[in-house]
């Protein structure tokens, strides 16, 4: 009986969480939260900061991109 009483316990912790959030009524306080929240909205990038990440990204790709054919090649 323990476990059931548990079990209706935890649907109706998860329902009201999901009701309370969906009406946005949620609490974010936690740390990770917050240092997204800096990394996302803390800084105000420039356009040449965007263009100089997607030359990095570009690269990045291109070598990983050399790496897996010469290993293929190599096989």
């Amino acid at each position: 009986m323990c476990v059931v009483k548990e079990i209706g316990r935890f649907l109706k912790r998860g329902a009201d969480t999901f009701r309370s959030a969906s009406q946005g009524r949620y609490c974010d306080e936690s740390a990770a939260i917050d240092e997204l929240k800096k990394e996302m909205f803390g800084k105000e990038e420039k356009r040449s900061d965007d263009k100089a990440n997607l030359l990095r990204d570009r690269q990045s790709v291109g070598s990983d991109v050399r790496k897996a054919l010469s290993k293929l090649a190599v096989e």
